[in-house]
């Protein structure tokens, strides 16, 4: 039979100060401490205000039209509707019909009523 071989206990390593060189009039027990709460602070500010700018730029700018003089140029190019069915007036989008800016003009021939989903005839007569 063998016998178990005995186990070794392993001594925690030394901490990090022991054995280096104390200067004159210092302890070796208490390394010095560098606090500089001054930088802290300045860092901490310029973090935030990055942080802030960041989130303002992409994520959360808000846009408001204070009065509703834009609102038509909002909407688009549309045309006014009356449904031949329930007589109810609705708008139609009629940007690819009106845009100076599309290559490919569609007209608009019918749309459905946003009252009553009667397909409507737009086609002049």
């Amino acid at each position: 039979m063998t016998e178990p071989n005995p186990t070794v206990p392993i001594s925690p390593l030394p901490p990090p100060h022991v054995g280096l060189p104390v200067a004159p009039g210092k302890s070796a027990k208490n390394p010095p401490h560098h606090h500089d709460g001054f930088r802290e602070l300045i860092e901490t500010i310029v973090f935030v205000v990055v942080l802030v700018l960041i989130l303002k730029t992409f994520l959360a700018e808000a846009f408001v039209i204070p009065t509703g003089s834009m609102a038509d140029t909002l909407l688009g190019y549309h045309k006014a509707h009356t449904c031949e069915k329930c007589g109810y007036r609705f708008l139609v989008n009629a940007s690819s019909e009106a845009d100076p800016a599309e290559r490919r003009r569609l007209v608009v021939t019918s749309a459905y009523c946003d009252n009553c989903q009667y397909l409507n005839d737009m086609r002049p007569r």
